[in-house]
């Protein structure tokens, strides 16, 4: 059974991960994955503009779920596979997210800004502590557990802004001034 042991200086994680023939499959799977992405933004922008209720929660559970049944493919095929939904799914999600960060009749401009300073710093600084975790760790799994990690929480945040919105609100009533 696997488990999570320190060895020196590295962990030995219960899920081993091999790219198969290098650096090339890595670039093939991943470049798959965004150019299904890009592809499902695009299909997805044309065909249903304002994304239904729901979507982008769908979208990150599924990505989650897609990204941990690549982890546990050990076939370079299947991998290639399971970026199909991952791609679908990252696809969705980006096309719910700004039209949930610009539907709205005020505050626009900084939604969008939050929106994109987010996107902007999660593509950068997500793939660095990724790529220091597998360093530390040895564990090539480990940048993929790290994004699913992210994944779980952005589920969370938009289950709790869903459940907050949706709750009825309380009217206040001051009492009047003496």
């Amino acid at each position: 059974s696997p488990t999570w042991r320190k060895t020196k200086t590295r962990f030995e994680w219960p899920i081993r991960i091999d790219l198969g023939s290098g650096p090339s499959a890595f670039g093939i799977l991943f470049g798959s994955v965004f150019l299904v992405q890009t592809v499902t933004f695009a299909l997805v922008a044309i065909a249903q503009p304002r994304p239904k209720r729901g979507t982008l929660l769908f979208s990150l559970s599924a990505a989650t779920v897609a990204l941990m049944l690549f982890l546990l493919a050990h076939e370079l095929s299947l991998r290639i596979v399971f970026t199909l939904p991952l791609g679908v799914a990252t696809g969705l999600a980006y096309h719910a997210s700004l039209h949930e960060s610009l539907d709205r009749s005020d505050g626009r401009g900084r939604a969008a800004g939050l929106h994109e300073t987010l996107l902007g710093a999660g593509s950068s600084t997500l793939p660095l502590l990724g790529g220091a975790l597998a360093a530390f760790s040895g564990a090539l799994a480990a940048p993929f557990m790290l994004g699913i990690a992210f994944l779980l929480a952005g589920i969370l945040v938009v289950a709790t802004d869903r459940l907050r919105s949706s709750a009825p609100r309380l009217e206040r009533h001051d009492p009047p001034d003496r």
